[in-house]
Parts: structure tokens; C-alpha cells; sequence
């Protein structure tokens, strides 16, 4: 994509400003499975966000097509939008301003696929062989995501920043009798090299053999402590609501 150029016929359209968003985002995904590697998934995807004041309105546009060749039947449907909306908010795009940099906390090492097989085998092979009760690995994943983001726009605006992730999950199911219990962990893994698998496992592998065993209590009032996990799970429920937006309009 040609931002320039872009941004020059927004501008030759009207446009009283104009920027471009994009990210560009690498994965990868390994999932292991009874002993052997059971999928193995790579992708590239740059995904574009225009967004344009036109005639006082705020129109937006998203796309994974880069190319130059619809800039004209994107900016004209964009220009069509714009005189579809009748919200009174005001409509803004930034200016650049003075900002200190920031860096990650976290210094990231990425494995080679050899490095992540041989985890994953072994994780496996101790999860089964920490207790009798453990009789299945219900899933072994290894993820990895890298973006980068970058900002440009009519008033002279040029940004970029990047982030990384590397994760780990394991899940684990126990069998006593008739009752049956998993659970599973997660591990945010800068270096795979630095992760203590012992301590990984015997994590794991306690959580579901503590479920063994468990009754439900009566319906009534009672003191609970929430375990993280599920106190993630309560906050992401309500996360959709979280919105600078919505907050400001009184919502």
C-alpha cells in the first residue's frame, strides 16, 4: 500500500483528514497429541483500518487487501458513509504529539520447532507419569503471536510499535472410579529454555486430582474465594462494556 498516495487523493476528495492503521500479525501453533506432533499452523495477516473526516463525519473502512488498485472504490464508499451518519459526536483524528517510548518488560526468545517438540514430549510424559489417577493429556499447545503496528495520517503523523507473546497450556484429566476430572494451566513463556516443566506439571496435575472427590454444596449464602482463572473468566464477561466511549456518553 502507497500510503502517500492514499492519503493525497483523500485529501484531493475533500477529506479533512485522513489516517491509515496497519497490523501486521505472524503466528504460530504447535498442538501435541498421544506422543506425536498433531497439528503445526503458520500465518501472516495484515489487516488495514482507514478512517476519514468527511463533511464534519467520521467514516472507517477495514480491509486485509493492501492493494493500491481499489483506492477509488474504497474512498468514494468511504465518502458515501460519511453522509450517511448522523451521530453529533465530534469527529477527530490526532495530531502528532510528544510521547515517551515504551518498552516491554519481557525479553522474548523464540524457539525453534525442534526446541518446542521437545517440550511438548516431554510435558506429556511427566503429566502421565506423575500419579496413576492422571490417565489422559487432554491437550498440549504451544502458540506464539508477533505484531506490529503501525499509525500514519494527513497531519504528518508516523508511529509504530510491536509486541510479542509466547504461550503455553496444558490440560490433564483423572480418573477414580466413577468420577472423572480436568483442568487445564497456562504459562506466558518468554524463554522455553528458563521454564521449570517440574513445577508446570505438578501445578497441573494437582488441580485436577484436588477435584476428585468434590460434592456440591446446598444452594445457599455462603464465603467463596475465586480462583484466578475464574476471576478472569468473570472480568472478561463484562469487558465489552469497558469502553472510553461508552463511559463518556453516560452509557
Amino acid at each position: 500500500m502507497n500510503k502517500e498516495k492514499w492519503t493525497a487523493r483523500a485529501l484531493e476528495l475533500g477529506f479533512e483528514s485522513f489516517e491509515i492503521y496497519q497490523r501486521i500479525t505472524e503466528e504460530r501453533n504447535v498442538s501435541w497429541y498421544e506422543g506425536q506432533m498433531d497439528t503445526f499452523v503458520t500465518s501472516r495477516v495484515t489487516g488495514t483500518a482507514l478512517r476519514g473526516v468527511y463533511h464534519g463525519k467520521m467514516a472507517n473502512y477495514a480491509t486485509e487487501d493492501e492493494s493500491d488498485l481499489q483506492m477509488e472504490q474504497v474512498l468514494h464508499a468511504m465518502m458515501q458513509q460519511a453522509g450517511a451518519i448522523t451521530a453529533k459526536d465530534a469527529a477527530l483524528i490526532r495530531q502528532p504529539a510528544d510521547a515517551a517510548p515504551l518498552t516491554g518488560e519481557k525479553h522474548w526468545v523464540r524457539p525453534d520447532s525442534a526446541q518446542i517438540n521437545d517440550l511438548l514430549k516431554s510435558l506429556e510424559e511427566k503429566i502421565l507419569a506423575y500419579d496413576a489417577r492422571i490417565t489422559m493429556v487432554t491437550f498440549l499447545e504451544w502458540s506464539e503471536e508477533h505484531t506490529r503496528r503501525e499509525i500514519t495520517n494527513s497531519y504528518g503523523m508516523q508511529v509504530e510499535d510491536e509486541s510479542r507473546a509466547q504461550l503455553l497450556a496444558a490440560g490433564a484429566a483423572a480418573v477414580d472410579g466413577n468420577d472423572v476430572k480436568n483442568d487445564y494451566v497456562f504459562r506466558v513463556i518468554p524463554d522455553i529454555t528458563a521454564l521449570d516443566a517440574d513445577t508446570l506439571v505438578r501445578e497441573l496435575c494437582e488441580k485436577v486430582l484436588r477435584k476428585l472427590g468434590a460434592k456440591s454444596l446446598p444452594s445457599g449464602s455462603h464465603p467463596v474465594i475465586l480462583e484466578k482463572d475464574a476471576m478472569t473468566q468473570l472480568f472478561q464477561a463484562f469487558s465489552g462494556l469497558w469502553s472510553g466511549d461508552l463511559i463518556a456518553k453516560g452509557i
